[in-house]
């Protein structure tokens, strides 16, 4: 529990790395709403446990919102950033992100999930 700005906040959880959203009929607010509190959990890091990185890795496939929306992309980023296995690599055309262990670089790598929403398939 913490203060900021007068009001007092609870810590959520973070335990909690990887959701599996698989198929949900997520549609666009659905998704701007994941990404809030993604970005709440990310802006409150300050006031984490130790260890505590907090989610990282959410299996968005087959829903409800379109993969060029640019909200999924703030959010893909995001999440990679976070993500300790995710690793960015340096490219001829610029940075493509990479989850460590898996060594397909013809996957889109935009997707914040790609290596591991194979897993869900």
């Amino acid at each position: 529990m913490f203060e900021h700005n007068g009001q007092w906040f609870i810590l959520g959880n973070r335990s909690l790395n990887s959701l599996n959203l698989f198929h949900n009929g997520i549609r666009e607010e659905g998704l701007k709403a994941l990404y809030d509190a993604v970005a709440e959990q990310e802006a409150s890091n300050e006031n984490a446990p130790e260890g505590g990185v907090g989610i990282f890795r959410i299996v968005l496939q087959d829903n409800l919102f379109e993969k060029d929306n640019p909200i999924y992309h703030q959010l893909t980023t995001l999440l990679n950033n976070r993500n300790p296995y995710f690793e960015n690599v340096e490219t001829e055309g610029g940075v493509a992100g990479e989850a460590a262990g898996h060594e397909s670089a013809e996957n889109d790598k935009s997707d914040t999930n790609s290596a591991f929403e194979e897993e869900a398939s």
